[in-house]
């Protein structure tokens, strides 16, 4: 073990289904340390236990019948739970236990029928789980890591040859045990040998005497047999000799006859391809035949649909020109008025140009003459007034003040005019600011649609090029569905042929291996199988010359099924039906065959070196083939047969086997197997080929209409383009026309405001000058009458405005004039010819912006490709008919030369099938006298060896002759039936025999020796097992004792024969000199009794101990608790020797006094440092001292284990009424008033306080860990020592 924070424990355990558990599924982690079960009695502890020794294989539940594992399982009211598991959860985070995981769980699961163990959620063997276990610490040979109810209680009771034994299995002396005695088995056993050897040597030695008594009438026996033989060998060879020569007559009449045959076959054959071709021609002449006609029906079709596509596009290549050619008049009257109406703006336009400027001039002439008039006559008008103003004003200042008055109106009515003149005069300017932009926005849209023309025109053009392409593509279409459609017949015709070849290869096999063979291939498809390469005949290829020599040697092999491996195999046989047929497979992964080495000459060669096959399946086909050798001629086969102990084949078929059989005759090569299978195999390529033309037309098909309809969409949408251009088009030409009235709206405006600014001009100086009159006028006198300066200047005033009102009349009326003509123009402009011009232009736009031409040139083109298809379909059509009518006198010609050749078919079969009798009859008589020929080599091979004159002396005598010599040897050899004509023969096998029983029991005299060696070897290692281990226990129970009971002493003692101080217990006593006796009495009974070791000195182990204020005592003489300290202390003691990561204490403390309690309790506490510890109780000292509690509750007849805290877990023990406890803590004896009195229940000061730092030394006492680390290393270190001896 190591510190708690590094070694195995448990973290959680689950129970469904387990006693009274019925389903505890989840549970909160037991801590590492110090861990406290409570509960009332009968609410199952002890079921919680035993569910963690039914998983870790205890003994008690090691083998289970299945009533015990009903007893397990869990019986409510419903009777409904029909399986039980128990689950722990280890923590592997020191990975002691060997899984490479931090958490591993550990479940068992019974059920009637079933226990089964798992891993990790894997299925494990109970092997597999005590191996894991062992390598984790935990010992078979000590059961004391689980201390259940009753195991103090007899350890109290145990006497001393018990824990003697109890010692033994601690130390793991059972492994001796069991060897010495597998040992003195074997000794057994090998005792046994040497006695039955010993005995057949006897019987040799006798058998031996009387074998050489009867050599002697032996040797004259053989004599006379000898002679028998000679007679016999001669009879023999002169018969081998006469069959040999009538062999040699049948072989030179069957190679004529062979010949003759070959001839005759080789003339069927050609008959039969011959006739096989021709009606292969007929058939495709059929089809093609057939496909023409198909086509002329779709070629007729299609032209009647041609033809009225051709008159629709003619009917609208009509109508579409009677409409251009109105379009086109249309468009000339248009041209021509637009023309002149154009003219007649220029000419208006010119006029207005110059009308224009004359009505300025005039207009401005005028302007200023009537400024003019005004200012003379506003000069009168002042002078008058200031003459006047002397009736008007009494004093000068009186008419200074009106003159101010009338000074400061003239400057606010001046002010408002240069107001107004700078106002107008920004808005003129901004109006030739906007003439010229308008004029340069004209000028830019003019240029957007005179490109837009060009972009609708450019557009039309590609529109026109796209349906082009378009029915380019379409024609091409066509052109690849008829192909499709050739080759869709094709593929037709070629999967009828390649049926009717099936079916040809199906009537060469029986039924069953058909049925077989299609419902494999049923299976596979429907299971989607994989790993089946098919039957043995479509796996290879073979040359024509050799098919008839492959087939016949492999005979119904060819339809053995190749499978990767017998599961594939297995499986396939299992989803067939017995009554589908018979199949036999091949799995590649059994087949173990070797290649023999045949020789390869000119006149024979390996039959499977003539075979094409991959490198993998070359195994099969040893295993088919390997054996047989092709030969050039049946003569070869013969010789090779012998020669080579082989199979032989010719390549016309006749077979020899290994033995000298022949077998042939006439093979009907209309019924092979290859050839169909040949067939099938070009019509599958050809099939294959051709789908893969179709598909990749049928692709091309796709594509082109794919790149069809991505042509339409571009059409589409590039009409669509251009109705939008024409559309903005249009707009643009309205919006031009609108810029344009516009424009000469703003040019007229502009003659307006500018007059206006002129007349504004003259105001400010009629305004300016009156200002001037006022101002003058002011400061001067008062007078009634003017100066004669004023009086000079009114004259000169007055005869101006008399002139200036004649020339101003003058102009008015010039200006009227040409402000009248120029009004005319620029209505007639802007009235009528600018909107005529507008309308006209619109027109115009419309019909140069409409399909038009354009459209009658597609128009003109789809009539050209439709006129030209009609003319090609008629063309193709025209051919295809005189194609017909050529391949029907083919078809009539290949069927007559059908009928003759199946004619000459019939007479050379019948021809073949005579000289196929004769060769049978030939070789049925040459297999006779082969089988003679061999009988007799066999006889001459079973005589023997023989003198080498035997021949010489008998080869002047007849058969007869030497008939009637064998018959009088044969009746003298009658006087030796007696004899024991295997006399020599036994002797030599006797005395063999002899030899090697002697070494034989020399061998078993060692092999005693050594076992004798190994069971004292086995005892020494026993002793000293037993006594590392008594050493071990003897310490360690001192030092618990002295723990536990301060001031007490303990020691272990072990008792022997010879030991006086080993004065047996008193209920003891008898038993031990019963088993004294037994074993003296033993012994007597063996002749040689097995050794025996310091074992047998030792009759038991005896505990004396002495508590305080007590002298030393025996067992028998404690109370019950100081049995139950003592009994603690011995397991403490043992536990100690042999730790386990974890224990597991069922009320340990039920029968202990408070005192001792609580020194159990501290005891725990320090070692649950280095191990896990799990303990029931009803006591609270153990309560205290816990890391973690839980309580077992029990409803609803089920039990159910849940955590509590440490007050919980005290009250629980309170309720419990335990009378048991009380009286055990009344009967309690006094402590006796002596001196040496033990120590009270309460700890010690340093003990407390220890007790309480020990949460903290949890915490952060790494060395105090690595300390019990170290220690404990050193009890496993030993452990692992005592186990590696054991």
């Amino acid at each position: 073990c190591a510190s708690s924070g590094s070694m195995v424990y448990i973290k959680r355990i689950l129970l469904k289904g387990f006693k009274t558990y019925e389903n505890q599924t989840r549970f909160d982690a037991f801590h590492p340390r110090y861990n406290v079960i409570v509960g009332r009695n009968g609410t199952g502890k002890s079921n919680f236990f035993d569910g963690i020794r039914f998983v870790l294989c205890d003994e008690k539940y090691s083998s289970l019948r299945s009533t015990d594992k009903s007893a397990l399982i869990f019986r409510g009211s419903s009777d409904t739970v029909m399986s039980a598991y128990v689950e722990i959860h280890f923590d592997n985070s020191d990975a002691r236990l060997p899984i490479d995981k931090e958490e591993v769980v550990l479940r068992r699961t019974i059920g009637v029928k079933k226990d089964e163990y798992y891993l990790d959620n894997k299925h494990a063997t109970k092997a597999d789980v005590m191996n894991m276990l062992e390598a984790a610490g935990f010992s078979k040979s000590n059961p004391y890591y689980i201390v259940q109810q009753g195991r103090i209680d007899a350890l109290t009771l145990m006497r001393d040859s018990e824990r003697l034994e109890l010692l033994k299995e601690v130390a793991g002396t059972r492994v001796y045990e069991s060897r010495r005695d597998e040992s003195l088995k074997i000794l057994k056993e090998t005792s046994g040998k040497i006695e039955k050897i010993d005995e057949v040597l006897k019987y040799i030695d006798e058998r031996l005497k009387e074998l050489e008594e009867e050599q002697k009438e032996l040797k004259e026996y053989e004599q006379l047999d000898k002679t028998r033989r000679s007679l016999e060998f001669c009879i023999y060879s002169k018969e081998y000799r006469e069959a040999c020569e009538q062999i040699e007559q049948l072989e030179e009449d069957r190679k004529n006859q062979s010949d003759q045959a070959t001839t005759a076959h080789r003339q069927l054959v050609a008959a039969q391809d011959a006739f096989k071709d021709n009606e292969k021609r007929a058939k495709t002449l059929s089809h093609e035949l057939a496909a023409l006609a198909a086509e002329k029906e779709t070629l007729e079709e299609e032209r009647q649909e041609l033809i009225k596509t051709r008159a629709n596009v003619e009917l609208e290549v009509k109508d579409r020109e009677q409409k251009i050619t109105r379009e086109r008049e249309k468009s000339a009257a248009i041209a021509k008025e637009l023309s002149h109406v154009e003219s007649q703006i220029e000419d208006a336009t010119k006029r207005l140009a110059e009308a224009a400027p004359r009505f300025m001039k005039k207009a401005h002439q005028e302007e200023t003459l009537r400024q003019g008039l005004t200012a003379k006559e506003r000069r009168v008008a002042e002078l008058y007034s200031k003459q006047g103003r002397v009736t008007q004003f009494k004093t000068a200042r009186e008419r200074d003040d009106w003159l101010k008055g009338e000074l400061k109106g003239v400057d606010e009515s001046l002010r408002q005019k240069k107001d107004q003149h700078k106002q107008l005069a920004a808005e003129v300017k901004q109006l030739r600011a906007d003439l010229v932009r308008e004029q340069e926005d004209i000028s830019t849209q003019t240029e957007q649609m005179s490109e837009r023309r060009g972009i609708i025109d450019r557009m039309k053009q590609e529109i026109r090029e796209s349906k082009s392409r378009r029915d380019e593509l379409h024609n091409q279409k066509k052109e690849l569905q008829r192909k499709q459609y050739e080759k869709d017949t094709a593929i037709t015709n070629i999967g009828r042929e390649m049926q009717k070849a099936e079916r040809i290869l199906e009537s060469t096999v029986s039924k069953v291996i058909s049925q077989g063979l299609t419902s494999v291939k049923r299976v596979i498809q429907e299971n989607r199988i994989t790993g089946v390469l098919g039957p043995v005949i479509e796996n290879f290829d073979v040359p024509d010359e050799f098919m008839t020599a492959v087939e016949v040697t492999a005979g119904n092999s060819l339809f053995h099924v190749i499978v990767e491996s017998d599961d594939v195999a297995t499986r396939i046989l299992e989803e067939l039906n017995q009554k589908e047929g018979r199949v036999t497979f091949v799995p590649l992964n059994r087949l173990m065959t070797r290649e023999e080495p045949f020789p390869d000459t000119s006149d024979a060669k390996p039959l499977i070196n003539q075979l094409h096959m991959e490198n993998r399946l070359r195994p099969v086909f040893n295993q088919v083939l390997g054996r047989t050798l092709i030969c050039r001629t049946l003569e070869v086969a013969s010789e090779f047969s012998k020669s080579h102990n082989c199979n032989c084949v010719t390549i016309e078929g006749d077979q020899v086997n290994r033995r000298g059989v022949l077998t042939g005759g006439f093979y009907d090569v209309r019924r092979s197997r290859l050839r169909a299978m040949k067939d099938i195999r070009t019509l599958k390529a050809s099939l294959s080929a051709t789908t893969e033309e179709a598909k990749k037309i049928k692709q091309t098909v796709t594509d082109l209409e794919q790149q069809v309809n991505q042509i339409l969409g571009e059409i589409q949408k590039k009409e669509t383009e251009l109705q939008q251009m024409i559309d903005t088009y249009e707009r643009l030409l309205t919006d031009l026309g609108s810029r344009t009235q516009e424009h000469q709206a703003h040019s007229v405006l502009l003659e307006q405001k500018e007059l206006v600014l002129a007349q504004l001009q003259g105001a400010i100086k009629q305004s300016e000058d009156t200002k001037k009159s006022i101002t003058a006028e002011l400061g001067t006198e008062l007078v009634s009458q003017l100066t004669p300066g004023e009086q000079s200047e009114l004259r000169a005033v007055t005869e101006e405005v008399s002139t200036l009102k004649t020339n101003l009349l003058l102009v008015a009326t010039e200006r009227a004039q040409l402000e009248s003509d120029k009004n005319t123009l620029q209505s007639m402009l802007n009235s009528n010819l600018y909107k005529r011009l507008e309308e006209l232009r619109h027109q115009q736009g419309a019909l140069v912006i409409t399909e038009g031409t354009s459209a009658l040139q597609s128009l003109t083109q789809e009539l050209e490709h439709a006129r030209k298809a009609v003319k090609d379909v008629t063309l193709r059509k025209a051919e295809i008919e005189k194609a017909i009518e050529e391949m029907k006198a083919q078809v009539q010609t290949t069927r007559e030369k059908s009928d003759s050749l199946r004619e000459a078919e019939k007479h050379r079969h019948l021809a073949l099938t005579e000289e196929a009798k004769k060769m049978e009859k030939l070789l049925s008589t040459r297999a006779l006298l082969n089988q003679k020929k061999e009988e007799s080599t066999r006889k001459i091979r079973d005589l023997g060896s023989l003198p080498g004159d035997t021949m010489d002396k008998y080869k002047d005598e007849t058969v007869k002759q030497l008939m009637r010599r064998l018959h009088d040897t044969n009746n003298q050899l009658k006087g030796f039936s007696h004899v024991n004509k295997k006399a020599i023969d036994q002797y030599i096998a006797f005395t063999k025999q002899q030899e090697k029983l002697q070494e034989r029991r020399k061998e078993l005299d060692d092999s005693s020796k050594s076992i004798d060696t190994l069971v004292v070897q086995l005892e020494q290692k026993k002793d000293e097992a037993i006594e590392r281990t008594f050493k071990g226990v003897a310490m360690f129970f001192k030092q618990v004792f002295e723990q536990l009971v301060p001031g007490g002493n303990a020691e272990l003692v072990m008792l022997r024969r010879a030991d006086p101080s080993a004065a047996p217990e008193p209920d003891e006593a008898s038993q031990q000199s019963d088993s004294q006796s037994q074993s003296q009495s033993q012994p007597q009974s063996q002749s040689q009794p097995p050794p025996k070791g310091r074992m047998s000195e030792y009759t038991g182990i005896s505990i004396r101990v002495m508590f305080p204020g007590s002298c030393g005592k025996t067992m028998q003489l404690l109370s019950g608790g100081q049995k139950s300290v003592v009994a603690l202390s011995l397991i403490f003691a043992i536990q100690r020797t042999d730790p386990a990561p974890f224990y597991l204490f069922d009320e340990i403390d039920s029968n202990l006094d408070t005192t001792y309690r609580e020194a159990v309790a501290r005891m725990i506490r320090e070692q649950s440092k280095t191990a896990q510890f799990i303990l029931t109780t009803f006591r609270p000292e153990i309560v205290e001292r816990a890391k973690k509690w839980y309580g077992i509750q029990f409803a609803n007849g089920a039990s159910a284990i849940v955590p509590i805290d440490k007050d919980d877990a005290l009250a629980t023990i309170k309720k419990e009424p335990d009378l048991k406890r009380e009286k055990d803590e009344q009967a309690t004896p006094a402590t006796p008033a002596t001196p040496a009195t033990p120590a009270p229940s309460t700890p010690a000061p340093d003990e407390a306080k220890k007790d309480d730092d020990e949460d903290e030394e949890e915490k952060t006492g790494k060395e105090e860990g690595k300390k019990d680390g170290e220690g404990a290393e050193k009890m496993g270190d030993s452990y692992e020592e005592s186990e590696s001896e054991g």
